[in-house]
């Protein structure tokens, strides 16, 4: 999971910020649409609970998706690339001010969006079993070490990820992607030497992954069938019973109030300025290789974050975690970012030095999210209530992203517009502060959610004994997920969709003058119609 996950956003950078010189907004909706397939958790939750295939809940789903992200791989492998948005100057890097494929920045953004698309759909699909498995295991965890499970794990993963990114850093560093090197890998062929550990994971998921047998029958025997009231592990839940536990879970005020935190405090807390990607590009002068060494650097110190976490803070406050993370996290980015913008220091050794610093805090944000899931699930609904937290903390970062596009899209000079930063004016730089000032607010605004957070596992537990149930918070659950789920996605295709990105609710700047509105109105529900139409065969195939 870790080098799938971790290489393929790795090459997003270097691809859309400088060898098609995407727009701002739309390599952003591009980097949202690629990994929304996480904010689909909750389907896939519900399939691999209720739907065993063989006998066998997790393993076959898993196979599965790697085999669904195996053919995608191999496609954007074999994508027929167009020559890069900027010509070569003599001493063979980018020359800025000459322009050589002006149709680069769009006549891709939308086919690399959805291949990256389902390649995520696929290892989402099989990371969804694989969470199932895990809380499966961190249940059977004594409450004094509990977490360390999940922690382990998640432990493991940054080392594949960081695998990934130095493969990224150092193959893909030839000067096209804003790299040093002149002869370098790839995009396609990245693309192909990640296909070949998503093929491995097929056998491996099939004949390595331990997993009891289902066969409708209490998991251990007559003894295990009391211990568990008579719901082993391994019993198949029917449609009926399984509607009995969903709705145990849905009406849950506990539960409404936990998912209402991991989802607003995503979207508010994510409304990040669109201007990050050209600032690193144009004022800090980050290239592709320092970028990913530094995000490797971060990675590991992630890594030592978990460690640290496991040993020394597993009964400490989530909520102070969460508030000392947020704060610390955008005090120490404040004097990096606006000395580039103002040309005080514009280095990219400099601008990067923040990505090291904010790791450990960073990892614990990540893991306070998992610890909540555990401490909520319940025996036979360990997918729905992963899927369900997941599929709404996974879901703020696709619904901040576009309303963040349709936000700083109301900036003038526009902040996706790489030309204004090679100009690099007075006024833009303070417009661009501005931006990040406004993203900073957010950011802190988003303390003020941490109330619906419960305090540590003891307190998880009260709420949930404590809380009231009732219809109107399923209402409010399921209303949140859909909801957010369908407008991110259509706002996020409308980005990447060459004739409808340049409408203002997509984040551009307005499509032609003079165009009529019915015009507009009769693109919008042609491209509304094709998602529709491409959601319908997409459901069809998963039934």
């Amino acid at each position: 999971m870790g080098l799938i996950y971790g290489g393929l956003p790795a090459t997003q950078y270097g691809l859309f910020i400088a060898y098609l010189n995407t727009p701002a907004y739309i390599s952003n909706a591009a980097a949202a649409l690629a990994t929304f397939p996480w904010s689909l958790k909750i389907v896939f939750a519900i399939l691999t609970d209720c739907f065993p295939i063989m006998g066998y809940r997790r393993i076959p789903w898993m196979a599965g998706g790697w085999s669904l992200a195996s053919i995608f791989l191999i496609a954007l492998a074999c994508l027929n690339m167009p020559e890069p948005y900027y010509c070569f100057g003599a001493d063979g890097y980018y020359n800025t001010s000459e322009v050589c494929n002006e149709e680069a920045s769009e006549s891709m953004g939308f086919s690399l969006a959805m291949l990256m698309f389902m390649v995520a759909l696929g290892y989402v699909t099989a990371d969804v079993a694989a969470d199932a498995l895990t809380v499966t295991y961190a249940r059977r965890e004594p409450k004094a070490i509990r977490g360390r499970t999940q922690t382990t794990a998640y432990a493991i993963r940054q080392v594949g990820i960081i695998t990934a990114q130095l493969l990224v850093g150092f193959g893909m560093n030839g000067k096209e992607y804003n790299g040093t090197f002149d002869n370098g890998m790839s995009f396609n062929l990245i693309c192909g030497l990640l296909a070949l550990p998503a093929i491995a994971m097929i056998p491996l998921s099939l004949f390595m992954i331990e997993e009891e047998r289902c066969d409708g029958k209490p998991k251990g025997g007559t003894a295990q069938a009391k211990e568990d009231g008579g719901e082993g592990e391994g019993h198949i839940f029917t449609l009926a019973e399984y509607k009995v536990k969903a709705k145990m879970l849905l009406y849950s005020g506990a539960v409404c109030e936990v998912l209402c935190y991991q989802f607003l405090a995503g979207v508010v807390g994510g409304i990040g300025t669109t201007a990050g990607a050209e600032v690193m590009l144009y004022w800090a002068g980050v290239q592709n290789l320092q970028n990913q060494l530094f995000s490797i650097a971060g990675n590991l110190l992630f890594a030592v974050g978990l460690y640290w976490i496991q040993k020394s803070f597993l009964h400490v406050s989530w909520r102070a975690m969460i508030a000392i993370t947020i704060v610390i996290m955008n005090l120490i980015d404040m004097p990096f970012t606006f000395c580039t913008i103002f040309d005080v220091v514009r280095n990219q050794y400099f601008f990067l030095d923040d990505f090291l610093i904010l790791s450990i805090p960073s990892a614990m944000a990540f893991v306070v999210s998992a610890y909540v899931n555990v401490e909520m699930a319940e025996k036979g609904n360990e997918g729905l209530t992963y899927g369900l937290f997941s599929t709404a903390n996974n879901l703020g970062g696709p619904v901040a992203s576009v309303i963040a596009n349709a936000v700083y899209g109301l900036f003038r000079p526009s902040l996706s517009d790489s030309a204004n930063y090679i100009k690099d004016t007075q006024s833009f730089r303070r417009e661009v502060a501005w931006s990040y000032v406004l993203s900073y607010f957010f950011s802190f605004a988003s303390l003020l959610l941490l109330p619906l957070l419960p305090s540590q596992k003891d307190d998880a537990q009260k709420r949930k004994a404590t809380r009231p149930s009732g219809r109107i918070f399923a209402i409010v659950t399921v209303g949140i997920v859909a909801a957010g789920t369908t407008y991110s996605l259509i706002i996020s295709l409308l980005s990447v969709i060459p004739s409808t990105s340049c409408l203002p609710i997509a984040g551009g700047s307005g499509c032609e003058e003079g165009l009529e509105e019915e015009v507009l109105a009769a693109n919008a529900t042609v491209a509304l119609s094709a998602i529709m139409r491409s959601g319908s065969r997409a459901l069809s195939q998963v039934k």
